[in-house]
């Protein structure tokens, strides 16, 4: 097979962007982080540590990241990049909504601060910074310590909702306008990479098929997983990997990534037995001998 035939049985992004998605994905976006801003700003304002605030702003920016995931995910973008776009803008927005509650709950839950637009509101972050309004030792926290720790939460959150949203890499069936699902996951014994790659891009499965049947063991294995379309029975896309483990450690190595296989692989990899038994059914069945009745009188 031709190298770009090769390369065409590998899933690749569609790149499209729905506008309908993008709407989707920034409402639903925004909506979320302004509705888990205030959790945040009430354990940010009450937390006594700076470990408990450490902890505060690594919980926001993950849930801000995996709620932008599931939203680009609703919208069925299949760009990384618009995604990370959307997610950069999405994690501006959860940074300002942050802010705006910290302000409520410093204020004693004065809902007006809610309506500050960004510029008086980067005007009183500004006045708080350098009043100072955290304490460490029983010493106030000065200016330069107090914008670097809030820079560096600045960071975190804006940086999560990006990266994260453009982490969406799954397959996805444009003929069924839908996401594929994760569905076999089937572990064997490990194998020679190149060859079992080179082979499986040649559409010649009889190795798979053989090492399947061969459960892998605790120290080494090599898993395969298959991302199916819920709807039709075309998509089916294949990964491999061998996984070593060596005591607390692990090692990873991808043999194959989203390759399309036919359906017959699928079925294969649900029910590696089956093997087991078409053989024996092809099997010649040893047939008892027929004594013919006189035939032992005669000889004698």
């Amino acid at each position: 097979m031709a190298s770009s035939e090769t390369a065409d049985r590998y899933y690749r992004p569609s790149g499209r962007v729905p506008f309908t998605g993008t709407l989707l994905m920034l409402v639903l976006g925004i909506a979320g982080v302004f509705l888990l801003a205030p959790v945040y700003a009430a354990a940010d304002y009450h937390a006594q540590f700076d470990k408990l605030r450490m902890l505060a702003i690594m919980a926001y920016a993950g849930l801000t990241g995996g709620w932008v995931y599931l939203c680009a995910r609703i919208g069925k973008i299949r760009s990384r990049f618009f995604a990370g776009l959307v997610g950069f803008v999405i994690g501006v927005a959860a940074l300002h909504f942050a802010w705006v509650w910290f302000l409520c709950v410093l204020f004693g839950w004065d809902l007006q601060v809610l309506w500050m637009d960004p510029f008086s509101l980067w005007e009183a972050v500004k006045e708080l910074g350098n009043a100072g309004i955290w304490t460490r030792d029983g010493r106030v926290i000065g200016p330069t310590e107090q914008f670097l720790w809030w820079g560096g939460e600045a960071l975190a959150i804006i940086l999560a909702s990006t990266i994260i949203a453009a982490q969406q890499t799954r397959p996805f069936c444009e003929g069924c306008n839908s996401w594929t699902s994760k569905g076999v996951e089937h572990s064997f014994t490990p194998v020679l990479a190149p060859e079992l790659k080179a082979e499986l891009e040649q559409e010649e499965y009889s190795r798979l098929r053989d090492l399947i049947r061969k459960p892998g063991s605790p120290a080494a294995s090599a898993v395969a997983t298959v991302y199916s379309c819920p709807h039709c029975d075309e998509a089916h896309y294949l990964d491999i990997a061998i996984v070593v483990k060596e005591g607390e450690n692990q090692s990873r190595t991808v043999v194959i990534d989203q390759l399309w296989i036919g359906p017959e692989v699928v079925d294969w990899l649900k029910n590696p037995g089956q093997f087991d038994e078409s053989e024996a059914a092809t099997q010649p069945v040893a047939v008892p001998p027929v004594e013919v009745p006189g035939k032992a009188e005669s000889q004698a």
